[in-house]
């Protein structure tokens, strides 16, 4: 344990000792002791079981025969639209562009752990002879830079995977003359 693990809000975190991938039904061991906090973000539904309350960084403590272990989470919201920008650009040979790649959540608010929370975000270009990734991601992990290398048009998908097989993606249309 004492890894950081990100979840979303509202989701349960069935965590099992000896790292068994059991299912939720599966009753933790009784002589291990389970607490939570803060209250706020996390609720301690039964041994082994956590459901997460609110948006925040929370730590699950397990305790057996005097011997701690502790798990740090960050909750998140959840991620409802992703968005890239500029949606359209024009650019001579030679050239670059900054995409900034953003995670939305259901009230539009600014998600800021983009990219960190369930994967992270792939830039796809549909023609690379066109244009393609420079520096890929560039230090900030939502910001990408893309060079034209060919007159043409062609498409910037940024896909931003949510759970199991689900994404969110958002489109941008680059012009190089």
């Amino acid at each position: 344990m004492g890894e950081l693990v990100t979840f979303v809000a509202d989701e349960q975190l069935t965590e099992c000792t000896g790292g068994s991938d059991a299912p939720p039904s599966t009753q933790a061991p009784r002589d291990y002791s389970w607490s939570v906090s803060p209250a706020r973000v996390l609720q301690l539904v039964r041994p082994g079981v956590v459901r997460m309350l609110d948006t925040g960084s929370a730590i699950v403590r397990v305790t057996r025969g005097g011997r701690d272990e502790t798990l740090s989470l960050r909750v998140v919201p959840r991620v409802a639209r992703v968005a890239i920008a500029p949606a359209a650009a024009t650019l001579a040979v030679g050239d670059t562009v900054s995409f900034v790649v953003t995670a939305h959540d259901a009230s539009g608010a600014l998600v800021a752990a983009i990219g960190r929370r369930a994967g992270t975000v792939r830039l796809e270009v549909g023609d690379p002879a066109i244009v393609a990734n420079q520096v890929t991601p560039e230090p900030e992990p939502e910001r990408y830079l893309l060079r034209a290398y060919a007159a043409g048009s062609t498409t910037v998908t940024a896909r931003l995977p949510v759970f199991g097989a689900q994404q969110l993606r958002a489109v941008a249309t680059v012009m190089v003359r």
